[in-house]
């Protein structure tokens, strides 16, 4: 039974909390806690002086908290671009961070920090219903854009969206900013004695009970802690402008300061979002990294266990092909005339397979071992190297009257003893595969950054293009066995030895005109 996986979520007791949070203010103004700030006669005294101004410091302190978050929520936000490549995450954290700044503005000119002609009364007020409506609006934007992009394309191509959108969310909030500051005369957006005490505050509520439609489709398109957490947000979003529509009735009382610190937690919220998204992150690494040295122990424990079946099980199987080898002599010699041709055909061919399963077996074990090879690579002389596998090759040469050519190498570093089986196959190769014509065998390096590429290029019978990629593949064979002896090991050989050091292997051939085998070798820096 197929069953859907669960969307990553913020804890459930961070989503009691933040219900909590939002809820209980309501519960203490019922048992006659009151948060508002009773405006004080300004005089001479310096501490009736001073409280005078508490309203205002506690404002400033409400809404610098919540600038203060949305600068971290951005660091956090382009840390994630940086390690998850997501280009969603930072634009609409972006677009909370440009809804902090207008926060800030509004803050700066009720303290009269910056320049603003209009009086603070209207000031407040207004900027702050301004504020509520860009926060809603921008980060509606913000998240309806991507919700509705495919979700590869700009993850891959669509990094240039993150100067691009911030500027444009910057450029509005400047803009809004400006005519705040300049306009001599804002409207009213306080209505003491009526139902709805701000009713320009109504259009964000609106704005922020629409969000689910957009926010919900955009977490399920995009699961993390994060988009949990926007989705989340949106109920201290809407407490707070419920608190100013209809309790808040001038500046600084119960129900303005309670949306002002609501408002904290609504930037708060996709902050703990991002932070549980890290977590999970780190999480996550820790368990890959357990299950890769899991995985890395049982791989070594199987290769060993391979290793040690491959050479067990050559031993067992040599034996009897010996014996069978053996045994079939001795009959030949032992019945001597009563052999007609037929019965030493048929002996033929049974020794002959012997010794074909005997090489299979032997190619098998070295192809096993050079898995389990555990010499540490070293510096080479690639042309005493090759002088040396030539000299083992000696009586092969000299039969087929090969004549081989070889630059001057340079120095490697790599496994010496299975370096000399890539020559070895490879040279023995270029002897083998060949018609009517005397070996040709050609051997040259060039250097290119920190490695290597040496090619063996033969005149031999050469491959048709489409089997290129065939050739190194274990028993692979291109031609019969009696045209040709070998196992079909060879290559397979020579590639897991030239990967092992690091390197790579390919050929290059045309049926009819020889092969060159390419492979590339780390060279000391």
């Amino acid at each position: 039974m197929d069953t859907q996986k669960e969307l990553p979520r913020l804890p459930q007791m961070v989503s009691l909390l933040v219900i909590a949070i939002c809820v209980l203010p309501v519960i203490l103004n019922f048992f006659g806690v009151d948060f508002g700030v009773t405006p004080q006669p300004l005089t001479l005294d310096k501490e009736a002086a001073f409280n005078s101004f508490s309203g205002s410091y506690i404002h400033t302190i409400l809404e610098w908290s919540a600038f203060t978050i949305a600068i971290l929520t951005v660091l956090l936000a382009f840390s994630r671009f940086v390690i998850k490549n997501d280009v969603a995450t930072p634009v609409i954290v972006i677009a909370l961070f440009c809804a902090g700044c207008m926060d800030a503005f509004h803050t700066l000119a009720a303290d009269r920090l910056i320049d603003a002609v209009a009086d603070n009364t209207n000031l407040i007020p207004f900027t702050w219903a301004i504020c509520r409506m860009f926060n809603a609006i921008i980060c509606l934007v913000g998240v309806g854009f991507f919700l509705f992009q495919k979700k590869e394309t700009f993850q891959q191509k669509e990094k240039w969206l993150i100067p691009v959108l911030s500027l444009l969310f910057g450029v509005v909030a400047y803009f809004i900013i400006h005519v705040c500051a300049t306009s001599q005369t804002l409207p009213q957006t306080q209505f003491p004695n009526a139902f709805i005490t701000r009713p320009w505050d109504v259009i964000p509520l609106f704005i922020f009970m629409l969000s689910p439609l957009v926010y919900i489709p955009f977490y399920k398109k995009y699961p993390s802690a994060f988009s949990y957490a926007l989705v989340l947000s949106i109920l201290p979003n809407v407490t707070t402008q419920l608190h100013m529509i209809l309790g808040s009735s001038q500046l600084f009382d119960n129900h303005f300061n309670i949306a002002h610190f609501l408002k904290i937690i609504a930037y708060l919220v996709p902050f703990v979002g991002l932070v549980f998204d890290y977590i999970d992150t780190h999480k996550n690494e820790i368990d890959k990294n357990e299950q890769l040295q899991k995985m890395t122990k049982e791989l070594t424990r199987s290769n060993k266990e391979l290793s040690e079946f491959a050479f067990v099980a050559s031993h067992d199987l040599k034996e009897p092909l010996r014996m069978i080898y053996s045994f079939s002599n001795l009959i030949e010699a032992e019945l001597g005339v009563h052999f007609d041709e037929k019965n030493k055909e048929y002996f033929g061919y049974m020794k002959s397979g012997v010794l074909r399963m005997q090489a299979i077996v032997d190619g098998l074990l070295k192809l096993s071992q050079v898995e389990s090879h555990r010499e540490a690579k070293k510096q080479i002389d690639s042309n005493s190297l090759v002088e040396e596998t030539l000299k083992s090759l000696e009586i092969p040469i000299k039969e087929s009257k090969a004549k081989i050519t070889v630059d001057s190498l340079p120095t490697i570093l790599a496994d010496n003893e299975l370096m000399s089986q890539v020559f070895q196959n490879l040279i023995a190769n270029g002897i083998k595969f060949q018609k009517e014509n005397e070996p040709r065998i050609h051997i040259s390096c060039e250097k290119k950054d920190n490695e290597a590429k040496f090619s063996v290029t033969d005149n031999g019978i050469g491959m048709d293009i489409k089997y290129l990629d065939k050739i190194f593949v274990v028993f692979q064979r291109l031609n019969g066995k009696q045209e040709f002896q070998g196992t079909g090991l060879g290559l397979s050989i020579c590639k897991k030895i030239v990967e092992k050091n690091d390197g790579k292997i390919w050929v290059e051939s045309e049926l009819g005109k020889g092969s060159t085998f390419y492979f590339t070798v780390p060279i000391p820096s």
